[in-house]
């Protein structure tokens, strides 16, 4: 993979002619930036360094914010293809865990809580 350029947060990739799929898929599609739910592991998206959380912000200089969902699926196909990509910062990627945590605890406890018959919580 060729890492164009970096800025604080925002890395721009190139998927070349020998990416055949890039391993990733989104929580949803544009308009709009699009956020990465999951990567294939050892695909191509991973091996960059792309993870669940990252935003696709545009490909081919093309902002994601006015591409409409075909668009995106046909831009994601063409090779090369160049995204920038921002990625959450590490401090970002532990709060989002954290608060993920916080919310099961929350269910395991209301769900304890209306068994053992407390009621409301």
């Amino acid at each position: 993979a060729l890492v164009l350029r970096a800025q604080p947060n925002r890395v721009e990739f190139v998927a070349d002619r020998s990416v055949a799929k890039l391993g990733m898929t989104f929580h949803e599609k544009p308009p709009g930036y699009v956020k990465v739910k999951n990567c294939t592991r050892g695909g191509w998206a991973e091996s960059i360094g792309i993870q669940p959380g990252d935003k696709i912000i545009s490909i081919d200089g093309d902002d994601l914010q006015d591409m409409s969902p075909d668009d995106f699926v046909a831009y994601c196909k063409r090779r090369p293809a160049q995204f920038l990509v921002e990625q959450e910062s590490s401090e970002e990627a532990v709060r989002a865990e954290e608060d993920a945590a916080a919310t099961k605890l929350q269910a395991v406890y209301r769900g304890n809580a209306a068994r053992k018959g407390f009621g409301k919580v």
